[in-house]
Protein backbone atom coordinates (compact mmCIF):
# COMPACT_ATOMS: atom_id res chain seq x y z
CA UNK A 1 0.00 0.00 0.00
CA UNK A 2 1.41 3.41 -1.00
CA UNK A 3 1.80 6.28 1.46
CA UNK A 4 -0.15 8.63 -0.70
CA UNK A 5 -3.37 6.89 0.33
CA UNK A 6 -2.81 7.31 4.07
CA UNK A 7 -4.06 10.94 4.38
CA UNK A 8 -7.29 9.96 2.65
CA UNK A 9 -7.82 7.10 5.07
CA UNK A 10 -7.11 9.32 8.08
CA UNK A 11 -9.48 11.95 6.77
CA UNK A 12 -12.21 9.32 6.33
CA UNK A 13 -11.65 7.96 9.86
CA UNK A 14 -11.89 11.44 11.38
CA UNK A 15 -15.10 12.11 9.48
CA UNK A 16 -16.55 8.82 10.73
CA UNK A 17 -15.62 9.68 14.34
CA UNK A 18 -17.31 13.09 14.03
CA UNK A 19 -20.48 11.52 12.66
CA UNK A 20 -20.50 8.94 15.46
CA UNK A 21 -20.11 11.69 18.09
CA UNK A 22 -22.96 13.66 16.56
CA UNK A 23 -25.22 10.62 16.63
CA UNK A 24 -24.41 9.86 20.27
CA UNK A 25 -25.07 13.48 21.24
CA UNK A 26 -28.45 13.43 19.48
CA UNK A 27 -29.36 10.17 21.20
CA UNK A 28 -28.56 11.71 24.59
CA UNK A 29 -30.74 14.69 23.74
CA UNK A 30 -33.58 12.38 22.77
CA UNK A 31 -33.29 10.51 26.05
CA UNK A 32 -33.28 13.62 28.21
CA UNK A 33 -35.90 15.54 26.24
CA UNK A 34 -39.55 15.23 27.22
CA UNK A 35 -41.70 13.55 24.55
CA UNK A 36 -44.54 15.63 23.12
CA UNK A 37 -47.12 13.16 24.42
CA UNK A 38 -45.74 13.33 27.94
CA UNK A 39 -45.71 17.11 27.82
CA UNK A 40 -49.30 17.11 26.67
CA UNK A 41 -50.20 14.75 29.52
CA UNK A 42 -48.48 16.99 32.03
CA UNK A 43 -50.43 20.00 30.85
CA UNK A 44 -53.83 18.30 30.48
CA UNK A 45 -53.74 16.08 33.58
CA UNK A 46 -55.10 17.75 36.75
CA UNK A 47 -52.60 15.81 38.84
CA UNK A 48 -49.70 17.49 37.04
CA UNK A 49 -51.09 20.99 37.30
CA UNK A 50 -49.34 22.83 40.17
CA UNK A 51 -52.46 24.92 40.75
CA UNK A 52 -54.38 21.73 41.47
CA UNK A 53 -51.81 20.75 44.06
CA UNK A 54 -52.08 24.17 45.65
CA UNK A 55 -55.88 23.91 45.80
CA UNK A 56 -55.76 20.41 47.24
CA UNK A 57 -53.12 21.34 49.80
CA UNK A 58 -55.10 24.37 50.91
CA UNK A 59 -58.27 22.23 51.19
CA UNK A 60 -56.45 19.62 53.27
CA UNK A 61 -54.95 22.35 55.40
CA UNK A 62 -58.40 23.78 56.11
CA UNK A 63 -59.76 20.31 56.88
CA UNK A 64 -56.86 19.52 59.20
CA UNK A 65 -57.26 22.81 61.00
CA UNK A 66 -60.69 21.67 62.27
CA UNK A 67 -59.23 18.50 63.84
CA UNK A 68 -57.63 18.91 67.25
CA UNK A 69 -53.87 18.69 67.16
CA UNK A 70 -53.63 16.17 70.00
CA UNK A 71 -56.13 13.45 70.78
CA UNK A 72 -55.55 11.45 73.92
CA UNK A 73 -55.56 7.66 73.93
CA UNK A 74 -58.91 7.38 75.69
CA UNK A 75 -60.66 9.50 73.07
CA UNK A 76 -59.05 7.51 70.27
CA UNK A 77 -60.11 4.24 71.88
CA UNK A 78 -63.64 5.56 72.41
CA UNK A 79 -63.92 6.50 68.73
CA UNK A 80 -62.62 3.08 67.69
CA UNK A 81 -65.20 1.30 69.86
CA UNK A 82 -67.94 3.56 68.49
CA UNK A 83 -66.96 2.69 64.91
CA UNK A 84 -67.00 -1.03 65.74
CA UNK A 85 -70.44 -0.72 67.34
CA UNK A 86 -71.79 1.20 64.34
CA UNK A 87 -70.43 -1.42 61.94
CA UNK A 88 -71.95 -4.22 64.01
CA UNK A 89 -75.34 -2.49 64.10
CA UNK A 90 -75.20 -1.99 60.33
CA UNK A 91 -74.43 -5.66 59.73
CA UNK A 92 -77.23 -6.69 62.09
CA UNK A 93 -79.68 -4.39 60.30
CA UNK A 94 -78.73 -5.83 56.91
CA UNK A 95 -78.94 -9.36 58.29
CA UNK A 96 -82.43 -8.89 59.77
CA UNK A 97 -83.97 -7.27 56.69
CA UNK A 98 -86.28 -9.29 54.44
CA UNK A 99 -87.04 -7.89 50.99
CA UNK A 100 -90.22 -9.08 49.26
CA UNK A 101 -92.77 -8.19 46.60
CA UNK A 102 -96.47 -8.94 46.33
CA UNK A 103 -97.14 -12.14 44.39
CA UNK A 104 -100.24 -12.18 42.17
CA UNK A 105 -102.74 -14.96 42.74
CA UNK A 106 -102.10 -16.21 39.21
CA UNK A 107 -98.54 -17.23 40.16
CA UNK A 108 -99.47 -19.98 42.58
CA UNK A 109 -98.92 -23.11 40.50
CA UNK A 110 -95.94 -25.42 40.55
CA UNK A 111 -94.56 -24.12 37.27
CA UNK A 112 -94.86 -20.51 38.41
CA UNK A 113 -93.07 -21.29 41.68
CA UNK A 114 -90.23 -23.07 39.83
CA UNK A 115 -89.78 -20.07 37.54
CA UNK A 116 -89.84 -17.78 40.56
CA UNK A 117 -87.00 -19.69 42.26
CA UNK A 118 -84.91 -19.41 39.09
CA UNK A 119 -85.14 -15.60 39.32
CA UNK A 120 -83.82 -15.55 42.91
CA UNK A 121 -87.14 -15.43 44.81
CA UNK A 122 -88.97 -17.95 46.98
CA UNK A 123 -92.71 -18.15 47.72
CA UNK A 124 -93.85 -16.85 51.10
CA UNK A 125 -97.02 -16.25 53.11
CA UNK A 126 -97.44 -13.20 55.31
CA UNK A 127 -100.01 -13.50 58.14
CA UNK A 128 -101.23 -11.22 60.91
CA UNK A 129 -102.99 -11.84 64.22
CA UNK A 130 -106.44 -11.38 62.64
CA UNK A 131 -106.00 -14.32 60.29
CA UNK A 132 -105.42 -12.28 57.15
CA UNK A 133 -102.80 -13.66 54.79
CA UNK A 134 -100.99 -12.36 51.72
CA UNK A 135 -98.87 -14.11 49.09
CA UNK A 136 -95.36 -12.72 48.73
CA UNK A 137 -92.19 -13.38 46.79
CA UNK A 138 -89.21 -13.09 49.16
CA UNK A 139 -85.69 -12.39 47.93
CA UNK A 140 -83.84 -15.66 48.40
CA UNK A 141 -80.53 -14.20 49.58
CA UNK A 142 -82.23 -12.25 52.39
CA UNK A 143 -83.28 -15.51 54.14
CA UNK A 144 -80.64 -17.94 52.86
CA UNK A 145 -78.29 -17.25 55.77
CA UNK A 146 -81.01 -18.24 58.25
CA UNK A 147 -81.78 -21.72 56.90
CA UNK A 148 -79.13 -23.28 59.18
CA UNK A 149 -79.54 -20.89 62.13
CA UNK A 150 -81.41 -22.03 65.23
CA UNK A 151 -82.18 -18.38 66.06
CA UNK A 152 -84.20 -17.90 62.88
CA UNK A 153 -87.49 -18.49 64.71
CA UNK A 154 -86.53 -16.23 67.64
CA UNK A 155 -85.37 -13.14 65.73
CA UNK A 156 -87.44 -10.10 64.83
CA UNK A 157 -87.04 -9.11 61.17
CA UNK A 158 -88.02 -6.01 59.24
CA UNK A 159 -90.15 -6.88 56.20
CA UNK A 160 -89.91 -4.48 53.25
CA UNK A 161 -92.66 -5.08 50.70
CA UNK A 162 -92.40 -2.87 47.62
CA UNK A 163 -92.98 0.76 48.66
CA UNK A 164 -94.69 0.01 51.98
CA UNK A 165 -93.17 1.00 55.32
CA UNK A 166 -91.21 -1.80 57.04
CA UNK A 167 -93.19 -4.18 59.24
CA UNK A 168 -91.73 -6.23 62.17
CA UNK A 169 -92.21 -9.95 61.57
CA UNK A 170 -90.99 -13.28 62.90
CA UNK A 171 -90.36 -16.43 60.90
CA UNK A 172 -93.00 -19.00 61.76
CA UNK A 173 -91.63 -21.63 59.38
CA UNK A 174 -88.66 -21.77 57.05
CA UNK A 175 -88.46 -24.74 54.69
CA UNK A 176 -85.10 -25.60 53.11
CA UNK A 177 -84.04 -27.92 50.31
CA UNK A 178 -83.78 -31.57 51.38
CA UNK A 179 -80.25 -31.87 49.91
CA UNK A 180 -78.91 -28.31 49.71
CA UNK A 181 -79.82 -27.16 53.21
CA UNK A 182 -78.76 -23.55 52.60
CA UNK A 183 -81.33 -23.07 49.83
CA UNK A 184 -84.73 -21.83 51.12
CA UNK A 185 -87.88 -23.25 49.53
CA UNK A 186 -90.76 -21.56 51.37
CA UNK A 187 -91.17 -18.99 54.16
CA UNK A 188 -94.08 -18.32 56.50
CA UNK A 189 -93.95 -14.89 58.14
CA UNK A 190 -96.03 -13.72 61.10
CA UNK A 191 -96.54 -10.07 61.95
CA UNK A 192 -95.04 -9.16 65.33
CA UNK A 193 -97.71 -6.88 66.83
CA UNK A 194 -97.99 -5.29 70.24
CA UNK A 195 -100.74 -6.57 72.51
CA UNK A 196 -100.55 -10.11 71.11
CA UNK A 197 -98.99 -13.21 72.69
CA UNK A 198 -96.60 -15.39 70.72
CA UNK A 199 -95.08 -18.79 71.44
CA UNK A 200 -91.44 -18.76 70.35
CA UNK A 201 -88.72 -21.38 70.64
CA UNK A 202 -85.46 -20.00 72.08
CA UNK A 203 -82.11 -21.88 72.23
CA UNK A 204 -80.57 -22.77 75.61
CA UNK A 205 -77.01 -21.72 76.43
CA UNK A 206 -74.93 -22.94 79.40
CA UNK A 207 -72.56 -20.57 81.21
CA UNK A 208 -69.97 -20.94 83.99
CA UNK A 209 -69.41 -24.63 83.36
CA UNK A 210 -65.87 -24.29 84.69
CA UNK A 211 -67.32 -23.24 88.08
CA UNK A 212 -69.21 -26.50 88.56
CA UNK A 213 -67.48 -28.85 91.08
CA UNK A 214 -69.31 -31.84 89.63
CA UNK A 215 -67.94 -31.20 86.14
CA UNK A 216 -64.43 -30.53 87.43
CA UNK A 217 -64.23 -33.97 89.05
CA UNK A 218 -65.37 -35.69 85.86
CA UNK A 219 -69.18 -35.69 86.01
CA UNK A 220 -71.18 -35.90 82.77
CA UNK A 221 -73.45 -33.05 81.77
CA UNK A 222 -76.79 -34.29 80.43
CA UNK A 223 -78.75 -31.53 78.69
CA UNK A 224 -82.29 -32.75 78.12
CA UNK A 225 -83.50 -29.78 76.02
CA UNK A 226 -81.48 -27.61 73.67
CA UNK A 227 -84.34 -25.12 73.20
CA UNK A 228 -87.47 -24.23 75.13
CA UNK A 229 -90.80 -22.70 74.13
CA UNK A 230 -91.69 -19.44 75.80
CA UNK A 231 -94.68 -17.13 75.65
CA UNK A 232 -93.83 -13.52 74.91
CA UNK A 233 -95.80 -10.34 74.45
CA UNK A 234 -95.65 -8.60 71.09
CA UNK A 235 -93.17 -5.72 71.01
CA UNK A 236 -90.96 -7.24 73.71
CA UNK A 237 -87.31 -7.72 72.65
CA UNK A 238 -86.67 -11.42 72.07
CA UNK A 239 -83.44 -12.68 73.69
CA UNK A 240 -81.04 -14.58 71.47
CA UNK A 241 -80.74 -17.40 74.02
CA UNK A 242 -81.75 -18.48 77.50
CA UNK A 243 -78.69 -18.67 79.72
CA UNK A 244 -78.50 -21.35 82.43
CA UNK A 245 -75.88 -20.88 85.15
CA UNK A 246 -73.94 -24.03 86.16
CA UNK A 247 -72.16 -22.45 89.13
CA UNK A 248 -71.99 -24.76 92.18
CA UNK A 249 -73.56 -27.84 90.58
CA UNK A 250 -72.39 -31.08 92.21
CA UNK A 251 -72.60 -34.63 90.90
CA UNK A 252 -76.28 -35.62 90.89
CA UNK A 253 -77.55 -32.02 90.87
CA UNK A 254 -80.41 -31.04 88.59
CA UNK A 255 -81.92 -27.83 87.28
CA UNK A 256 -85.63 -28.03 86.60
CA UNK A 257 -87.17 -26.05 83.80
CA UNK A 258 -89.53 -24.27 86.18
CA UNK A 259 -86.51 -22.87 88.06
CA UNK A 260 -84.92 -21.18 85.03
CA UNK A 261 -84.81 -17.39 85.31
CA UNK A 262 -86.35 -15.73 82.25
CA UNK A 263 -86.19 -12.03 81.27
CA UNK A 264 -89.05 -9.71 82.09
CA UNK A 265 -92.10 -10.09 79.87
CA UNK A 266 -91.27 -13.73 79.03
CA UNK A 267 -92.69 -16.87 80.63
CA UNK A 268 -92.67 -20.57 79.91
CA UNK A 269 -95.20 -21.81 77.41
CA UNK A 270 -98.16 -23.80 78.71
CA UNK A 271 -96.71 -27.24 77.97
CA UNK A 272 -97.68 -30.07 80.31
CA UNK A 273 -94.29 -31.73 80.79
CA UNK A 274 -92.55 -28.39 81.39
CA UNK A 275 -93.79 -28.46 85.01
CA UNK A 276 -91.89 -31.62 85.97
CA UNK A 277 -89.03 -32.05 83.50
CA UNK A 278 -85.43 -31.26 84.41
CA UNK A 279 -83.45 -29.16 81.99
CA UNK A 280 -80.04 -30.61 82.85
CA UNK A 281 -78.37 -33.04 85.24
CA UNK A 282 -74.81 -33.75 86.35
CA UNK A 283 -74.57 -37.53 86.00
CA UNK A 284 -72.25 -39.83 87.92
CA UNK A 285 -69.29 -41.34 86.04
CA UNK A 286 -66.38 -43.65 86.87
CA UNK A 287 -64.07 -40.66 86.86
CA UNK A 288 -66.23 -38.76 89.32
CA UNK A 289 -66.22 -41.77 91.65
CA UNK A 290 -62.44 -42.05 91.49
CA UNK A 291 -62.40 -45.42 89.70
CA UNK A 292 -60.27 -44.26 86.79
Amino acid sequence: MSLCGVPGMLHGSAKFVRQLSALSFQSRRLKTATPPIAMKFQVSSPFRDPRTFLKRDSHETRAMSTVPAKVDDEERERRKIQRLISAKEKRHKEKTTIVATVRPNAKTGTRAVVEMRKTGYVPAIFQDSKGNSELLSVLSKSVRRWTTEARAVSTVFQLHVDDRPPVPVIIRELQAHYVHFEEPMHVTLLKYEQGQSYVIEIPVSLVNQDKSPGLRVGGALNLNMRSIKVEIEGGTPIPERVEVDCTGLEVGSRIFLRDVQLPAGIKLADVQHYKTISLLRIAKTRASMGLV
